[in-house]
Protein backbone atom coordinates (compact mmCIF):
# COMPACT_ATOMS: atom_id res chain seq x y z
CA UNK A 1 0.00 0.00 0.00
CA UNK A 2 1.50 3.31 -0.88
CA UNK A 3 1.29 6.12 1.09
CA UNK A 4 -0.08 8.85 -0.77
CA UNK A 5 -0.31 11.69 1.87
CA UNK A 6 2.86 12.58 0.69
CA UNK A 7 3.04 12.22 -3.11
CA UNK A 8 0.83 12.63 -5.83
CA UNK A 9 1.95 9.65 -7.67
CA UNK A 10 0.29 6.59 -6.10
CA UNK A 11 3.24 4.84 -7.97
CA UNK A 12 6.01 7.27 -5.69
CA UNK A 13 7.18 5.74 -2.78
CA UNK A 14 8.66 8.82 -2.37
CA UNK A 15 8.79 10.23 1.88
CA UNK A 16 9.78 14.00 2.55
CA UNK A 17 11.89 14.10 5.39
CA UNK A 18 10.53 16.55 7.49
CA UNK A 19 11.73 19.96 6.93
CA UNK A 20 11.40 21.07 10.32
CA UNK A 21 14.13 18.61 11.57
CA UNK A 22 16.58 19.54 8.96
CA UNK A 23 19.02 21.22 11.40
CA UNK A 24 21.95 21.75 9.54
CA UNK A 25 20.00 23.05 6.73
CA UNK A 26 18.17 25.41 9.10
CA UNK A 27 20.95 26.54 11.12
CA UNK A 28 22.42 27.75 7.43
CA UNK A 29 19.84 29.53 5.93
CA UNK A 30 19.03 31.41 9.53
CA UNK A 31 22.82 32.35 9.46
CA UNK A 32 23.11 33.75 5.89
CA UNK A 33 19.16 35.15 6.07
CA UNK A 34 20.56 36.93 9.60
CA UNK A 35 23.31 38.82 7.66
CA UNK A 36 21.47 39.81 4.88
CA UNK A 37 18.67 43.13 4.65
CA UNK A 38 16.18 44.43 2.79
CA UNK A 39 16.01 42.95 -0.98
CA UNK A 40 18.75 40.90 -0.67
CA UNK A 41 17.10 39.08 2.49
CA UNK A 42 14.35 38.49 0.96
CA UNK A 43 15.71 37.13 -2.62
CA UNK A 44 17.60 35.14 -0.62
CA UNK A 45 14.28 33.66 0.89
CA UNK A 46 12.64 33.47 -1.87
CA UNK A 47 15.24 31.46 -3.71
CA UNK A 48 15.92 29.02 -0.94
CA UNK A 49 11.84 28.39 -0.45
CA UNK A 50 12.08 27.81 -3.64
CA UNK A 51 14.78 25.38 -4.19
CA UNK A 52 13.15 23.30 -1.47
CA UNK A 53 9.66 23.63 -3.43
CA UNK A 54 11.14 22.18 -6.20
CA UNK A 55 12.78 19.93 -4.99
CA UNK A 56 9.98 18.30 -3.21
CA UNK A 57 7.47 18.45 -6.09
CA UNK A 58 9.96 16.94 -8.72
CA UNK A 59 9.73 14.00 -6.26
CA UNK A 60 6.46 13.67 -6.36
CA UNK A 61 5.65 14.98 -3.49
CA UNK A 62 2.26 16.69 -3.28
CA UNK A 63 1.88 20.03 -3.07
CA UNK A 64 0.08 20.65 -0.16
CA UNK A 65 2.16 18.62 1.84
CA UNK A 66 5.26 20.64 0.58
CA UNK A 67 3.63 23.98 1.72
CA UNK A 68 2.72 22.23 5.27
CA UNK A 69 6.55 21.38 5.31
CA UNK A 70 7.91 24.95 4.09
CA UNK A 71 5.50 26.33 6.16
CA UNK A 72 7.27 24.84 9.03
CA UNK A 73 10.88 25.00 8.12
CA UNK A 74 10.07 28.96 7.80
CA UNK A 75 8.88 28.89 11.50
CA UNK A 76 12.39 26.93 12.29
CA UNK A 77 14.18 29.40 10.35
CA UNK A 78 12.79 32.36 11.60
CA UNK A 79 13.52 30.77 15.31
CA UNK A 80 16.75 30.28 14.93
CA UNK A 81 17.89 33.21 13.38
CA UNK A 82 16.75 35.39 16.54
CA UNK A 83 20.25 34.26 18.32
CA UNK A 84 22.19 35.24 15.54
CA UNK A 85 21.22 38.81 15.99
CA UNK A 86 24.26 40.92 17.50
CA UNK A 87 22.15 42.57 20.15
CA UNK A 88 21.20 39.77 21.87
CA UNK A 89 22.80 39.07 24.73
CA UNK A 90 22.56 34.99 25.04
CA UNK A 91 23.88 35.40 21.25
CA UNK A 92 26.25 32.53 20.80
CA UNK A 93 26.84 32.13 16.99
CA UNK A 94 27.39 35.43 15.86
Amino acid sequence: MTDTANNTDPKNNTILFPMKHRKGKIRHVAAIFAKKRGKDREAYWRRTVENMRKQAVSAGIAPEVVELHVSEFSAAVALEATSYEPNRKDSQKV
